[in-house]
């Protein structure tokens, strides 16, 4: 016999209850029982210890004692009032179900192509360069994409407030669309590396508006459902890109793009049917000088662009593309210490600091918000000041550092080092997906059934990614190919376990902000990625480049700049004679081990950052509730409160979300 059902709040001010005769106290777990007795929901913060107890003393019990048992509950039950189901409940179920699956049928097409671009094109951008006969800016096909991509990602923030999210995700759509007809039917090379940069654009809005829509009037826990399902796709998206990029650059390369169009025009009738079911433009959100939030509606088209914020806009997209292009040039185009490198660099590193000095300058009573009294912050200084948004920004930068590098790199070493052609180069890269999925259920669990918070994923997947990074370059070390695809899957499992965690996290202590925190962790993820892949470069270059000087393949016509990533430079390398031939695959395995080498301590860091995170509880109420009530929230970091807490949550003392709610009923009261 199961526990018996309580009302619901639609039914507790019409239904007569009648209460157990010590509804008040924490009632002992019957051991002589099927199963325990119904405690009330006040009491069911049951101490492990007499838990484990009364089980010992269930397995000794007889069989007639059990069935004594059972009748008495029986008894006992059927003097209670049965509780009938609850009209209101189940339509609001029905509801919500239904707006659910709109939105996953609608947004998993647009998804789905949008993570097809990242990786569909890794085993064609050496044919690509080679029918362009540009080898030698081989890299910009994928730096032209990058840039934009990263670049734009807190803007779609900003403006699917201001102009509603389906506008913005139609625009980003149509992006996607317009930059994969021009890189179809580009002729000359500046025009097809245009195309990429508006593919990028596109790329940068759909990866944002889609993390926002499912964030938008749902619950955490319906949130979490959602984000899995969508990072399980991502995860079969990326591992499948570079195997049907293979398979059509066989055919054309050109198919790696034309295939975009029937999707993104799919995709835009798809979403034209919902668009009633998304939110337009929202209240402009904002504080008094006496710091109390108010929000300010706008009706017009006037109203909606004046509260953009110009200024910080200007100055985030030119220092973040200044600084990117100091990345993507440094030890690719330009040696490291040129002024080429070096001034893109720092002048991005000082406006992105002009940037935040700006969005501190734009907050109520400061000088910037006298002086354009009606514009929001793009990333309100209140938003960025806050220790758990750093520390998940942090943590999202690293996962864009393993998931970047994963992808790459070791398609590298297998193409390079095993010998594999492009095709089957990208096969072995689907052994990363099933990680990524267990990773992903793994976070669904935790987040919706137990313990039901965001701090645990966020944790293990900290110190799982880099125990798997770590296992995996000991696999390239010693060549064996079933230990890489085994640690490559534990790498994704430590990289999936984290993608919808963090969005939670930060949706659940800003709930007012949703475009703005997931617009934040959207930008610092392919931000790392960027980051990760450059040094990765620069390390996979210096060492290649120094191995062939050693064993006299430079005269050969290498360039250890193009090996790895010209079609051409690989033809060469399997051309050379068997003795050469094994010394330039040592000296290729030991640049890939050297480039992983140099990014673990960062991803490393990341299980240090993770003690820092605070936790927010996954329940199914509204987010203004859960904001409300803050025993949902740990804003301290929660490790240090289990450790400081464990003693009395160990004596079975209440939960601090029960004490609070306790403590404000009794000042109700007073």
């Amino acid at each position: 016999m199961g526990q018996r059902k309580e009302p619901c709040e639609h039914q507790r001010d019409n239904i007569e209850l009648i209460a157990p005769s010590r509804d008040s106290e924490v009632q002992p777990l019957d051991p002589t029982s099927e199963k325990p007795r119904d405690i009330p929901r006040v009491a069911k913060w049951v101490n492990s210890r007499s838990f484990a107890k009364q089980g010992i003393s269930y397995l000794f019990s007889s069989k007639e004692d059990r069935t004594r048992a059972q009748g008495e509950r029986a008894e006992d039950d059927a003097t209670r009032p049965a509780i009938p189901e609850c009209e209101i409940c189940k339509e609001d179920t029905r509801r919500r179900r239904k707006y659910r699956w709109k939105l996953i049928l609608t947004l998993l097409l647009p998804s789905f192509m949008n993570s097809l671009d990242l990786t569909i094109i890794a085993t064609a951008v050496p044919l690509i360069a080679s029918d362009f006969e540009r080898i030698s800016q081989l890299s910009w096909i994928v730096n032209a994409f990058t840039l934009t991509s990263t670049a734009f990602v807190p803007t779609y923030g900003q403006f699917s407030d201001v102009f509603g999210r389906h506008s913005m995700i139609q625009f980003a759509i149509f992006c996607v669309l317009i930059g994969s007809l021009i890189c179809a039917l580009a002729k000359p090379y500046g025009l097809f590396l245009f195309g990429r940069a508006i593919q990028g654009l596109g790329y940068a809005g759909i990866t944002t508006l889609t993390r926002i829509i499912l964030a938008d009037k749902v619950s955490l826990k319906e949130n979490s459902t959602n984000n899995t399902i969508f990072v399980i796709l991502n995860g079969i998206s990326f591992g499948v890109g570079p195997v049907i990029g293979g398979y059509l650059t066989n055919v054309d390369w050109r198919w790696c793009f034309w295939i975009n169009l029937p999707m993104a025009a799919f995709s835009h009738v798809a979403l034209f049917f919902i668009r009633k079911e998304l939110l337009g433009p929202q209240p402009q959100i904002t504080t008094d000088t006496h710091g109390n939030t108010i929000s300010i509606e706008r009706h017009s088209f006037i109203e909606n662009m004046s509260v953009i914020d110009y200024g910080g806009l200007a100055i985030f997209l030119l220092g973040t593309c200044m600084f990117i292009l100091g990345l993507l040039w440094g030890g690719a185009d330009y040696p490291w210490v040129s002024a080429a490198v070096l001034v893109p660099l720092i002048a991005g590193v000082i406006l992105v600091c002009l940037f935040f000095f700006y969005e501190h300058l734009m907050e109520p009573g400061n000088y910037m918000s006298k002086v354009f009294p009606n514009q929001t912050a793009m990333l309100p200084w209140t938003l960025l000041k806050k220790r758990d948004i750093g520390v998940l920004s942090f943590l999202n930068f690293t996962t864009g550092m393993a998931l970047f590098s994963a992808f790459y790199f070791v398609s590298v070493y297998f193409t390079i080092v095993e010998g594999y052609p492009p095709w089957r180069a990208g096969v072995q890269l689907l052994y990363y997906t099933p990680g990524l999925g267990v990773g992903s259920y793994m976070a669904m669990f935790i987040c919706n059934v137990y313990p039901k918070q965001t701090w645990l994923p966020m944790f293990l997947g900290s110190w799982i990614e880099p125990v798997g990074l770590a296992l995996l370059t000991y696999a390239l070390t010693i060549r064996n190919v079933a230990m890489v695809n085994g640690f490559l899957a534990l790498s994704g499992v430590g990289t999936g376990i984290r993608f919808m965690p963090g969005t939670l996290h930060a949706v659940g202590i800003e709930p007012r902000r949703i475009a703005q925190v997931v617009s934040l962790m959207g930008f610092v993820l392919p931000l790392g990625g960027t980051l990760g892949l450059t040094m990765m470069g620069s390390v996979f270059n210096n060492e290649l480049n120094a191995g062939f000087r050693k064993i006299g393949a430079g005269t050969a016509g290498l360039d250890g700049k193009e090996t790895g990533k010209s079609a051409q430079s690989i033809d060469e390398i399997h051309k050379l004679p068997e003795p050469i031939l094994r010394m330039v695959e040592e000296v290729a395995k030991k640049a890939v081990v050297w480039s992983y080498v140099s990014i673990i301590p960062l991803i490393a860091l990341a299980g240090i950052v993770a003690c820092f995170l605070g936790n927010v509880q996954i329940t199914g109420a509204s987010l203004e509730d859960v904001q409300k009530r803050k025993g949902e929230i740990v804003d301290e970091p929660y490790l240090f409160w289990l450790l400081k807490n464990r003693r009395r949550l160990g004596q079975g003392a209440e939960r601090p979300d029960r004490e609070r709610k306790d403590n404000g009923a009794g000042e109700a009261e007073a």
